[in-house]
C-alpha cells in the first residue's frame, strides 16, 4: 500500500474512518524494490505484486482508479493538516492566554494583544466548526442520530470509498461528481484557512513581535499536492 492520510492530532475523537485511516491506497501490480534499513545497515530485495486472479480489472482501470484514491488521500491530507495547525495555534493561543492572565502585570501590559487573542480565537474556532463538528461521535461510522456529517466526514468517507474497493469494482465516471464537488468545497475551506493567515495571523504575529510576546507558527499555505505519475 501507499501511504496513509495524515492523522489529526487536536480531535477528542478519532475519524468514523479510523481503521481506513490507518492504511494507504493499494498499489499496483508489478515489481518493486524493497530497502529495509535498522540501525544503519540495509538489506534489499524486489517484491511481485500481482492482481487479483478472479478479477479482471485492466491496467489502465488499475491506474485510473489508484490515481482517484490518491488524489483523495492527499486532498485528505491537507484537510488533516489544516485541521492539526487551527489545533496547534489554538493551543500557543490558549496557552498565552493562561500565562498573561495568571500574573496582573503581565495582564495589564498584554491586555490589547489579549483582546487581538480571544478574536482570534473565536475566527479558529469557527475555521475549525465549518468543517469538523465536535458533536458528532467521530469514531462511530453513521452518527446522524446527533447531526449531519461534517464535511471530514464526507472527506474521509470518498476516500474510503476510492481506496479500499479493489480496483476494477469501481465506476469512476459514478464518483466524478462527488469528487468534483468534494474538491470545490475543499479548495473553498482551504482558501479561507490561507486568507485567515495571511490577513489576521499575521497582523497578530507583528503586534505580538512588537509587544515581546510569543507569536504563532502559523506555517506555509497549504494546498493539495498533485499525485505524480503512477
Amino acid at each position: 500500500r501507499y501511504d496513509s492520510p495524515v492523522k489529526l492530532k487536536y480531535v477528542k475523537h478519532r475519524p468514523s474512518h479510523a481503521v481506513d485511516h490507518a492504511n494507504g491506497p493499494m498499489a499496483l501490480p508489478g515489481t518493486y524494490h524493497i530497502a529495509v534499513t535498522v540501525d544503519g545497515h540495509t538489506q534489499q530485495a524486489t517484491a511481485t505484486v500481482g492482481p487479483d486472479p478472479s478479477l479482471h480489472a485492466t491496467m489502465p482501470q488499475f491506474r485510473a482508479e489508484t490515481a482517484a484514491a490518491l488524489t483523495a488521500r492527499n486532498e485528505l491530507n491537507a484537510m488533516d493538516e489544516m485541521l492539526n495547525r487551527i489545533g496547534a495555534m489554538q493551543k500557543q493561543i490558549a496557552g498565552f492566554q493562561e500565562a498573561a492572565k495568571s500574573d496582573e502585570n503581565l495582564q495589564s501590559k498584554y491586555s490589547p494583544l489579549l483582546q487581538r487573542a480571544g478574536k482570534l480565537q473565536t475566527k479558529l474556532n469557527s475555521l475549525k466548526a465549518a468543517v469538523y463538528n465536535p458533536n458528532i461521535q467521530h469514531n462511530v461510522a453513521e452518527d446522524f442520530l446527533h447531526a449531519l456529517e461534517d464535511f471530514h466526514q464526507k472527506l474521509s468517507g470518498l476516500y474510503s470509498d476510492l481506496a479500499f474497493t479493489y480496483p476494477g469494482g469501481l465506476s469512476l465516471s459514478l464518483y466524478k461528481p462527488r469528487m468534483a464537488a468534494m474538491r470545490s468545497e475543499l479548495n473553498q475551506h482551504l482558501g479561507d484557512f490561507n486568507s485567515f493567515l495571511k490577513t489576521q495571523v499575521a497582523v497578530y504575529n507583528k503586534a505580538a513581535y512588537a509587544a515581546g510576546a510569543p507569536t504563532l507558527l502559523e506555517g506555509s499555505p497549504i494546498s493539495v499536492k498533485p499525485v505524480g505519475k503512477i
